[in-house]
């Protein structure tokens, strides 16, 4: 899986993220591949343009010199082809260092009025480079709702941090708190299976359970008396289920001819004190950061991360610095000492001060 192609600037690849349609920018050196693209352009400009001038001064001294109509079209051609091939990478080198340092490739082309884009400032006095934030339970309340304050300490965050929501919610079902945050990152959803930019659209499906393991589970779940709801999720269909999580029976192997040969193939953990998961064995929150640690090329140590409860375990152990509610599971809380007040309290208003630490 790739999301991006390689610089050509520093050269390292995957590392080119979509902002806004057609805004592309190095995570690791900055460059911007709208005004790059722009200012090569520009060098082709030039190199035309010089190659040009050689051919006509050529024309002249040959004229001058009486030489024929034929063989000065012809010589005049070669002239300007080989200048152009000698003098090109010259230019192109020359033109896009000048433009380089003067500033011009970090800029976005929102100042050349075709779109405005999120710039994090390199003086940013952070330790981390990332930050992942579960939802429920972490910025959005029992009730569902995300505070205005909490959108606001988001959006200062997002000033000198990237943001992405790393949430066991589907995209569809997290999407009314994406648009009210404005996240353009890639963002981790039903636990780590996959991966979707809310903004760009661009999409990865990590992983799937097949449909012969997935039929099993529905067969069990049914006989253990739990409610599945296979299309729709959200409050109304919780509210039929009577607030009820069903029976926990359905975690254990009761049924030793199915579950002895799903072990390795899916795993159950909860998500809220209601709510069970069942996914493929490889799904965790702490696998997809892994991968957009690779991705992007951005350390271990640079990302922090913070959740609430036992889908976020594998995340908060694996990130630089992870982070819980104070209303945390208590497996969550032995993972780490950096809490921060629930969302009721608007705990993200502590975030900024946890991450200069």
């Amino acid at each position: 899986m790739s999301f991006g192609r390689k610089c050509p600037k520093c050269r390292k690849s995957g590392l080119f993220r979509n902002y806004l349609d057609m805004e592309k920018q190095c995570r690791s050196c900055g460059l911007n591949l709208t005004a790059y693209r722009e200012g090569f352009a520009g060098s082709l400009v030039i190199n035309y343009s010089v190659s040009l001038v050689f051919a006509v001064l050529y024309l002249f001294a040959a004229y001058q010199a009486g030489m024929s109509e034929t063989l000065l079209t012809v010589s005049a051609g070669g002239v300007a082809l080989t200048v152009m091939l000698l003098i090109f990478p010259i230019v192109k080198t020359y033109w896009l260092h000048l433009l380089y340092n003067t500033g011009f490739l970090q800029e976005s082309a929102g100042r050349r009025g075709k779109h405005t884009t999120v710039k994090h400032s390199n003086k940013n006095t952070l330790r981390y480079d990332w930050l992942f934030i579960d939802l429920d339970g972490t910025i959005v309340t029992d009730d569902f709702t995300l505070p205005e304050r909490t959108v606001t300490a988001i959006e200062e965050l997002k000033k000198i941090i990237r943001v992405s929501v790393a949430t066991g919610r589907s995209y569809t079902s997290a999407k009314v708190y994406l648009k009210k945050l404005q996240i353009s990152e890639m963002c981790i959803f039903q636990n780590g299976a996959i991966l979707k930019n809310p903004l760009t659209g661009e999409l990865s499906v990590l992983h799937r359970i097949d449909a012969e393991l997935a039929h099993g589970i529905i067969d069990i779940s049914y006989r253990a008396g739990t409610k599945l709801y296979g299309r729709f999720s959200g409050n109304r269909r919780r509210d039929e289920a009577g607030g009820q999580s069903g029976r926990a029976g359905i975690l254990y192997p009761s049924d030793n001819a199915f579950f002895g040969n799903t072990q390795n193939r899916i795993r159950f953990f909860r998500s809220h004190d209601k709510f069970w998961e069942i996914t493929h064995a490889n799904v965790s929150k702490g696998n997809a950061v892994q991968i957009f640690s690779r991705e992007y090329g951005i350390p271990q140590a640079r990302i922090a991360a913070v959740g609430d409860h036992d889908n976020d375990l594998e995340m908060i152990a694996w990130v630089g610095k992870g982070m819980c509610v104070e209303t945390a599971s208590e497996n969550l809380k032995k993972l780490t000492q950096f809490r921060i007040p629930g969302p009721e309290q608007c705990g993200a208003e502590k975030l900024r001060n946890m991450l200069l630490t």
